[in-house]
């Protein structure tokens, strides 16, 4: 019997090779990357489908900052492009600010 439309079932009597949809994972917006953002990242990216929005395209360590200020070698490892700090980790990045309308508003972000 020819194939029709170019497909072809597999004969499965066992149920082996079920054809199933991906499962679509719950979103989760995280608001801001610093030290608890990061972490959000980092322990539930594979959980959850995440949208991070952060105005910024760098992360920065800021409690080292008194010390870049009298050592300017240490100055340079204060700032750590996104890109680099979240490599690896499946996210979209929303390169700007959230806030919440008035008097109940949905979440706006832009």
């Amino acid at each position: 019997m020819p194939l029709r439309g170019g497909s072809c079932r597999l004969f499965n009597p066992m149920g082996w090779f079920q054809e199933s949809e991906p499962e679509e994972r719950p979103r989760l917006l995280v608001i801001g990357c610093g030290p608890a953002g990061i972490q959000i990242v980092r322990n539930l990216w594979q959980e959850f489908d995440l949208t991070l929005v952060e105005p910024k395209d760098y992360y920065e360590y800021t409690p080292g900052i008194l010390r870049g200020l009298c050592d300017e070698q240490h100055l340079e490892t204060l700032q750590v492009p996104l890109s680099e700090a979240l490599a690896g980790f499946q996210l979209r990045h929303v390169r700007g600010k959230a806030w919440r309308r008035p008097f109940g508003g949905s979440l706006k972000f832009g």
